[in-house]
């Protein structure tokens, strides 16, 4: 019973923590910065990851000024100065162009998607498991991290 209890009290306040990230307030300023260095340092403030096709231009430079917003205002700001558009799915932020219609059209087309498992200090991670969500397509990161 304790076990029971305990388990419930874990969904309860983990659910809680997931809700309650996305209404952190963040704030950050730049000045003709690379949309790159901004995602870093938003992924940084929260709990979220950025996920992006190599059709973003994340090196186009960007001036904004965000003060004590919550997250979802401060992205709104953000992708709506460089034109893009996103979603937030768990704990990932998927950005993509306004013209793509939706996830789930895109990964019925025949779309490579590829990337690099990385630890907190940006060593490779071999052997990560990498899954598309909500399918059971996936695949296992390489020595290097690529998948």
């Amino acid at each position: 019973m304790r076990y029971a209890c305990l388990l419930a009290c874990v969904g309860i306040f983990g659910s809680w923590g997931e809700l309650n990230a996305q209404s952190r307030k963040i704030s950050f300023t730049y000045r003709d910065v690379p949309l790159k260095t901004i995602l870093k340092d938003i992924e940084d403030q929260s709990f979220y990851s950025f996920v992006y096709s190599d059709k973003i231009d994340v090196n186009k430079t960007v001036t904004l000024r965000v003060v004590d917003l919550e997250l979802d205002e401060a992205l709104k700001m953000l992708f709506a100065a460089v034109g893009l558009n996103y979603k937030i799915t768990d704990t990932y932020v998927v950005v993509y162009h306004p013209d793509a219609t939706s996830a789930r059209q895109a990964a019925q087309q025949n779309i490579r998607i590829t990337g690099v498992v990385t630890d907190e200090t940006g060593q490779p991670m071999p052997g990560v498991n990498v899954t598309l969500k909500g399918t059971m397509t996936g695949v296992i990161s390489d020595h290097s991290g690529k998948y």
